[in-house]
Order: C-alpha cells, then sequence, then structure tokens
C-alpha cells in the first residue's frame, strides 16, 4: 500500500500527515545527531578536550634539509572517552608516530605512551599549566634515553602553538616551534 506524501496515517491511535510524520522523524534525528555529536571524555582527560577531535595541520621545518613540511596531528577520543589516540605525521621526511593518553589508575597521573616510525618510544605524564597542556617524560632511543618537554598553548580554539625542549646534549634546549591550526573532524 503506497501512500502519497500528503496523505494521512495512523501513529500511535492519532491520524496525522505522512508529511508531518517525516517532519517529526526528522526533528529526532536532528536532536538524536546533536547529542550523539558531544564528545565524552572521561574526568581526569577533561584537560585535553581543546585538542579533541580535531586535525591539527602546521608547518614543520626539517632540521636536515631546511624544509618546511606539513605536520598533522590528531587526538581521537576512543573506548568511550576513557582514552585518547594520537596520530602525528609528516610524510614529506617519512615520519609518523601512534599512540595513547590515558589515566594512570596506579601512579594516579595522565600519562602518555606513543610510538614512533623510527624505533623510538616516548613515554610522559600531562599537566595544565596556566591554560598550557604540557607533556614531559623521556624519549627511549635504541642506543640512548633523553628528557623531553612538549607543550601545546592555545591562541584560541583554533591556533595551537606546539614547542619542544629536550636535554638529548646535555643542557635543556628549545626545539620545533610549530603553529598549527585546527579542522574539525566528523
Amino acid at each position: 500500500m503506497n501512500k502519497s506524501i500528503g496523505e494521512r496515517v495512523s501513529i500511535g491511535g492519532r491520524n496525522v500527515k505522512n508529511k508531518e510524520r517525516w517532519m517529526f522523524l526528522g526533528f529526532l534525528l536532528f536532536i538524536c545527531i546533536c547529542f550523539a555529536s558531544e564528545i565524552k571524555l572521561a574526568e581526569p582527560l577533561e584537560v585535553l578536550r581543546p585538542l579533541v577531535n580535531k586535525q591539527w595541520v602546521g608547518g614543520f621545518v626539517d632540521p636536515v634539509s631546511r624544509k618546511t613540511c606539513e605536520n598533522i596531528q590528531r587526538f581521537e577520543a576512543i573506548w568511550g572517552g576513557t582514552v585518547i589516540k594520537y596520530t602525528y605525521s609528516i610524510s614529506d621526511i617519512n615520519t609518523f608516530a601512534e599512540g595513547y593518553f590515558y589515566w594512570n589508575r596506579e601512579t594516579k597521573q595522565l600519562e602518555a605512551f606513543i610510538l614512533h616510525s623510527s624505533s623510538v618510544v616516548q613515554r610522559g605524564v600531562v599537566t595544565l599549566e596556566e591554560g598550557v597542556i604540557t607533556l614531559k617524560g623521556s624519549m627511549i632511543f635504541p642506543d640512548r634515553t633523553f628528557e623531553f618537554r612538549n607543550t601545546f598553548e592555545f591562541k584560541d580554539e583554533n591556533t595551537m602553538i606546539d614547542r619542544w625542549f629536550q636535554n638529548a646534549f646535555g643542557s635543556w634546549r628549545a626545539g620545533h616551534v610549530v603553529t598549527l591550526t585546527a579542522r574539525n573532524e566528523k
């Protein structure tokens, strides 16, 4: 039985026009999408909310070639917002990383574990001080280990400055400074 858009149909014992039914169903779908798009994060991960579900893109200057390369970073809430998956890529110089930010119940700290394409492991603790997110920890290479500090400072909700510091050569030194712009991901 085919009904045209203007015909009356019965919904819950009420006669309504088919067109009204579709409008109502469309409204319900809209409400569901609005509530489903809210990013849920476990309380300890809330400090990372400004980073989450955005693709951050900026220009990274390769220290070897001095060429400016596209730097892409993503922070994706997974497992019901209890973990944030991190990916990093600079395809021009074949550099990639993937890792996770999570709440460590034993140490009671927000921590990160990141694996790099160059056989490097990065481990650290995340803090928030004066609006700046800081990841501080160790870079573990096959032949050496050194300490690092990576800060994420927001100029506005779609502009972030990524700053790197390390002590691989003895004293602490500044490394890269990359301004990244957010692209929302759906």
